[in-house]
């Protein structure tokens, strides 16, 4: 059939138009023929669309179900281990620093509540004096901060106690009313004697143990009226070893500054973990990283206090002052560092489940891990940290979101990051303004509210 003179020929759906005729179409005639070409598109796309449907439907569902439900549960019993193992090196962990800080004061209470035993044991008719070690163990406790008054309470109240309890089972014996007599009077005896919340308790829990200990057969014979005395016993034997062998006030504080930073050494560690593999339970095991430090912070600000009043007392330990104002700042900084680490948990979970794992971010991570945990090796000795600090300016300067993200959660995080490694640098003794200027960008920044400790350091700062 002849074709009019202006009518073109309609293009078969399977084939293509060349692009070279198209181009040499004028402007006109491709206006003109825009509906007709859409119409081969949208027949393309369709047949296109029922060849895919057809190809699933040919596809047979007990094939492909099968691996789908073994590939999920193989993946929930990989992550379940993964946090099962991460939960155990972490206890792991935390229970070998504690082991660590306990291990030397703990065998001093141990030999001395011993060589408390033997003395008792020494004075006729004192058969098994058993509240002599418990009374001196109790006085000296498993941590190095020990001063004399708070052995004197803790032994004084023991010893309070126990006399009370022997008393009323004495007089008494045991039952349900001289328990609640001896629990009316001994604490209120115990406040009497002093202000002391640890004398109070102690009074208390001794005589509830010595009056049911007298109902036994567990003490028995002459030494009725005796178990007061073996608690003062042991009680001079930890106030003597007190006295001749004090503990430093700033030893404490530095252990448990130290046990912070390395608790975050391996919170670092863990990000880079968790950002490498792209694993979402591996970064919040972060949490609980930077949640262990933060205890041990909390213990170290309860044994600073303890070093203060100590300082303030003793005037061989005025020159420690200086030490415990400096540990009081990298308390300050530590807390930083732990609040930005947790922030960067928060935005790298939304990274890594938009972007995937990311091997360059991971390593960042990496060297932060090795700063801290230089930089806790240092503060521990309390020396100059020069090599954490060259170490921590050295990662500052590849820090520039600028050149480095991709995306505005990437950027967040590198942002939390920077903060972080400002913090290391101020914890060696930067100020804020100096850990600025190390940044890329930082020049740029000036002014802005500081605190005390934003400040140089007294002890490390200065040149390296």
């Amino acid at each position: 059939m002849a074709l009019p003179a202006d009518a073109s020929p309609s293009p078969d759906p399977g084939t293509e138009t060349p692009r070279s005729t198209k181009a040499e179409e004028p402007a006109a005639a491709a206006t003109t023929s825009a509906p007709a070409a859409a119409a081969p598109a949208a027949s393309a796309l369709a047949a296109s669309t029922a060849a895919a449907s057809a190809l699933a439907a040919t596809a047979p569902d007990s094939a492909v179900a099968p691996r789908t439900a073994a590939s999920r549960s193989a993946s929930a019993t990989q992550g379940w281990c993964r946090r099962l193992r991460q939960l155990v090196r972490g206890r792991v962990q935390d229970g070998w620093t504690r082991v660590k800080l306990a291990l030397v004061p703990n065998t001093q209470a141990a030999l001395v509540s011993t060589a408390a035993y033997l003395i008792c044991d020494l004075i006729p008719g004192h058969n098994l004096p058993v509240f002599g070690p418990v009374a001196c163990y109790l006085a000296m406790g498993y941590k190095r901060s020990r001063s004399p008054r708070r052995v004197v309470e803790m032994g004084l109240g023991a010893t309070v106690g126990i006399g009370i309890g022997e008393l009323f089972a004495e007089q008494v014996g045991f039952g349900a009313l001289a328990l609640l007599v001896v629990l009316l009077i001994a604490p209120l005896i115990g406040r009497f004697v002093d202000h002391s919340e640890l004398l109070t308790y102690q009074s208390a829990m001794q005589s509830v143990i010595v009056i049911s200990m007298a109902a036994t057969t567990v003490i028995t014979g002459p030494a009725a009226l005796g178990r007061w005395v073996d608690a003062l016993i042991g009680t001079f034997c930890a106030l003597a070893f007190t006295i001749i062998h004090p503990s430093k006030p700033v030893e404490t504080p530095l252990q448990r500054a130290r046990a912070a930073l390395d608790a975050l050494a391996r919170a670092a560690t863990t990000m880079a973990e968790g950002i490498r593999q792209a694993d979402d339970d591996t970064l919040q095991f972060v949490w609980r990283r930077t949640r262990s430090a933060r205890r041990q912070l909390q213990e170290g600000w309860e044994s600073l206090r303890w070093a203060h009043q100590i300082s303030f007392v003793k005037w061989r330990q005025r020159t420690d002052r200086e030490v415990l104002d400096e540990v009081e700042r990298v308390y300050v900084l530590t807390e930083r560092v732990a609040a930005s680490l947790e922030l960067a948990v928060r935005y790298g979970r939304g990274e890594i489940a938009a972007a995937g794992p990311s091997a360059e971010v991971a390593e960042l991570f990496d060297r932060l891990a090795g700063v801290l945990t230089n930089l806790a090796l240092s503060v521990s000795s309390f020396n100059k940290p020069v090599y954490a600090r060259r170490r921590a300016r050295e990662l500052a300067r590849e820090l520039d979101p600028e050149t480095r993200t991709d995306s505005w959660r990437s950027t967040v995080v590198l942002s939390l990051l920077r903060s972080t490694v400002m913090d290391v640098l101020q914890i060696s003794g930067l100020s804020r303004a100096q850990a600025w200027a190390t940044l890329p960008g930082g020049e740029r920044v000036s002014g802005g509210l500081t605190a005390p400790e934003d400040d140089p350091s007294a002890v490390w700062g200065g040149r390296d």
